[in-house]
């Protein structure tokens, strides 16, 4: 999926919050070390979400103690795999 947004303003104590703008006119608040170097209110940015299946699958690996090669968390971390 992929959006343009435009960079309304900076918020917060610091202006660390970038305010941008969707074309549908809801909002989205983003920190400004997100953006690309340099990007200031009024610049149009291009926004792309992708769903990282292989990502999503670590967490439950690790979570079960087993890695994608067979081998215990543990093991690698030069524990031992209870049971």
């Amino acid at each position: 999926m992929k959006s343009r947004l435009s960079l309304d303003r900076f918020e917060g104590d610091k202006k660390q919050v970038a305010v941008l703008l969707c074309d549908d006119g809801s909002q989205v608040n983003l920190p400004k070390g997100l953006l690309p170097k340099g990007a200031k209110a009024g610049d149009v940015l291009s926004l792309s979400i992708e769903r990282d299946v292989e990502a999503t699958r670590r967490p439950l690996l690790v979570s079960q103690g087993w890695s994608r090669s067979g081998r215990s968390a543990e093991s690698r971390l030069g524990g031992e795999k209870e049971g």
